[in-house]
């Protein structure tokens, strides 16, 4: 493990986002559940963003802020209320995101460690 803040906070954000997308892909439930599950079980841990670079924490902003738009009612939670609200193409984007958003923390985390020896 690195003694880098950034990179090991880059492997966190690796690691986290990575289980999302494989969550997405095989989880069990439906679209948005496994959605739900993704964001909120694996992605979510990374918020607040700090110690990433800007252009990928300002991404995890962006879909932090599209996946908790709606306030929350009764017992479910606000990514819940947002996601019942959100159209299947909206919910799609947001996977789509998530999935483009893994592979830039892996690229940014490759580049921070630097070439192999």
């Amino acid at each position: 493990m690195s003694d880098n803040p950034r990179v090991r906070r880059l492997a966190y954000a690796s690691e986290k986002f990575g289980m999302a997308v494989y969550d997405l892909a095989v989880g069990n439930g439906r679209f948005k559940e496994r959605l739900l599950s993704a964001f909120a079980s694996r992605a979510l841990p990374v918020w607040p963003p700090k110690d990433l670079p800007k252009a990928i924490a300002q991404r995890i902003e962006m879909l932090h802020a599209r996946l908790t738009s709606i306030p929350a009612s009764g017992s479910e939670g606000r990514i819940a209320a947002t996601l019942n609200e959100m159209s299947e193409d909206d919910a799609s984007e947001l996977a789509t995101e998530m999935y483009e958003l893994s592979a830039a923390i892996d690229e940014e985390l490759r580049v921070s460690r630097g070439p192999m020896r």
